[in-house]
């Protein structure tokens, strides 16, 4: 960009770092609620319907557990940051927990689209893909 138009912003791949990092974060938790994530299924197509559903009961259970604690580890690290009143390394100074943040944010939407899936295929045994089961 500097070349071409002779100007240049000092920093920028500093800032293009945090928002891709956040873009990823959120892109995930968006997939994830949205259950258009990449699945997986040889297992369900080879197995029968009560291990496949046993199966999704596992995963998105996992997923619970997995998306609360990087909730709280978000948490802990944002609150971490603030106290200690980190900042960035390099051209940008910014408070850390601003990049930190989307940790936690991305962790709570895992767990509500996660938590969701999972109500969706015990309670209304509705499978991932939206049909019904058993």
């Amino acid at each position: 960009m500097r070349n071409t138009i002779s100007f240049s912003i000092v920093g920028i791949d500093q800032i293009v770092t945090y928002l891709v990092i956040w873009s990823t974060f959120l892109g995930a938790a968006h997939a994830t609620i949205e259950n258009s994530h990449i699945r997986m299924d040889l297992l369900d197509q080879v197995s029968g319907p009560k291990f496949g559903f046993f199966l999704n009961v596992l995963v998105l259970s996992l997923g619970s557990v997995f998306s609360a604690g990087l909730f709280l580890s978000g948490i802990l690290l944002v609150s971490e940051s603030i106290t200690l009143k980190e900042m960035t390394i390099g051209l940008v100074r910014i408070p850390l927990w601003y990049v930190q943040i989307v940790m936690a944010i991305s962790g709570f939407l895992f767990f509500v689209g996660s938590t969701r899936n999972l109500i969706n295929l015990v309670v209304y045994k509705t499978s991932v893909k939206g049909s019904e089961i058993l």
